[in-house]
């Protein structure tokens, strides 16, 4: 699956000297994105250091959760096949209306 047409940036902790759920990490995404923070998207498999800590950032944040768990405050995927189907719907919806 060819995702990087979605995330072309990476970033590692220490390129920021900090790690999740530090906000910092997920601000210096968003500035090498050239994006508000607003408008970036973090999936990630943590519920708490992934999709709650980069949605407290202030990012859309979307939980891969392999295992099919459900929190209906938290956009979840099962996969990333589902995610790259999904990705266009998330894009146009008002993403906060799903919190």
């Amino acid at each position: 699956m060819a995702l990087n047409v979605f995330f072309s940036i990476m970033i590692t902790a220490s390129m920021c000297n900090k790690a999740k759920p530090s906000k910092k990490i997920f601000e210096l995404a968003a500035e090498k994105a050239n994006m508000p923070i607003k408008n970036c998207y973090y999936v990630g498999d943590n519920l708490q250091i992934d999709a709650l800590a980069s949605r407290n950032a202030g990012m859309k944040g979307i939980w891969l959760n392999w295992k099919g768990h459900k929190r209906p405050t938290v956009v979840t995927i099962r996969s990333l096949t589902e995610l790259e189907s999904r990705l266009p719907e998330y894009v146009e919806l008002d993403f906060h209306s799903l919190f």
